[in-house]
């Protein structure tokens, strides 16, 4: 084996590592995970090596990613999805095409998440990848959810939900799962919602993994707060901010925070509300995610108007109203109404 392809295989094997969650070399993963990958993209370039340049980029990609670098890591996916289709490498292509369309259903661009997962879909058929078409099925789910298409999101869902447990992949049924409740809460349906999310988090916990643990406790916790169950849902949200925090997860801590403000406003804690909601709203423009930012927006305007702040919950409820419109998110259409 030529060292320079030696050099790529050791890069991506270690970042797979620090995707699994365990020490990578030293205490911070993903700065060893940048430094090798640039080096052995270094020595792809030199040699020629067109394949592991594109690997390495798409291993690049995935790391700003992971990191809430959602505009670095699209410009890196965009150069490695080139060089895979040069190099006729359909899994590669396939691969990053759906991760094109995860970052930018992160960023709120509906559309073209649309279209990176519609394109991504055929080549995993044609490659016969039962788990893969599962991911591509679930992100393709999320994206019709937060575009209102709920009788397609519904679909894509039962259909992702069946083929990881052909796979038998527990960790993709638990995110079906909470896609799912997710999807029944936003129905309205939230019996449903809360037994849904309370199956998915079974599944995290005996999987160990953490932070979907923390993400399903706070989708539990909205649940909850529908319901009424108040002092139910603080303790689920306080415990997962907590692990948030911990694992440096910003858009986690956004989240959170958010919900931590509509349970606030709920019981009256207004000015607490307030505070949650501006640091959700902080974090949001940290990570330059519009549609989020907008949702905590929304949120902040009710609190406002409970304060008695008209003219502010008029302007901010305008602004984030502008920014569902241009996103094509379902929040439009419910606030228009």
């Amino acid at each position: 084996m030529d060292l320079d392809q030696l050099a790529v295989d050791l890069a991506s094997a270690l970042s797979l590592v620090a995707l699994g969650g365990s020490q990578y070399v030293v205490d911070d993963p993903f700065t060893s995970w940048h430094r090798t990958h640039e080096a052995a993209l270094a020595a792809a370039r030199r040699t020629g090596n067109v394949l592991g340049e594109a690997s390495l980029l798409a291993g690049l990609g995935q790391l700003y990613y992971e990191r809430d670098f959602y505009a670095e890591s699209r410009q890196y996916l965009s150069q490695a999805l080139s060089l895979f289709r040069e190099a006729a490498d359909v899994r590669g292509e396939a691969s990053t095409l759906a991760a094109l369309g995860a970052a930018c259903r992160e960023q709120g661009y509906l559309a073209e998440a649309l279209h990176f997962l519609g394109e991504a879909e055929p080549l995993w058929e044609r490659l016969a990848d039962t788990a893969a078409i599962a991911h591509v099925k679930r992100l393709t789910g999320t994206v019709r959810l937060e575009r209102g298409d709920y009788a397609a999101a519904w679909t894509d869902f039962a259909t992702a939900l069946t083929l990881y447990q052909e796979a038998g992949s527990r960790r993709g049924a638990g995110l079906t799962l909470r896609n799912m409740s997710l999807y029944h809460r936003a129905r309205g349906e939230y019996d449903l919602a809360e037994k849904v999310c309370e199956q998915a988090l079974e599944i995290f916990r005996q999987l160990g993994d953490r932070l979907m643990v923390a993400y399903c406790s706070r989708s539990l916790a909205k649940v909850r707060l529908r319901l009424g169950g108040y002092e139910q849902a603080r303790r689920l949200l306080e415990e997962a901010l907590g692990v948030t925090r911990t694992l440096h997860d910003r858009w986690g801590e956004a989240c959170t925070l958010r919900t931590l403000g509509e349970l606030n406003l709920a019981e009256g804690r207004l000015y607490q509300a307030k505070a949650d909601l501006e640091e959700s709203v902080r974090l949001w423009e940290a990570l330059r995610l519009g549609l989020f930012r907008a949702r905590s927006l929304r949120d902040l305007a009710l609190v406002h108007e409970a304060l008695g702040d008209d003219a502010t919950a008029r302007t901010t409820r305008a602004e984030a109203l502008e920014v569902f419109r241009l996103h094509g998110a379902r929040e439009y259409e419910e606030m228009s109404q």
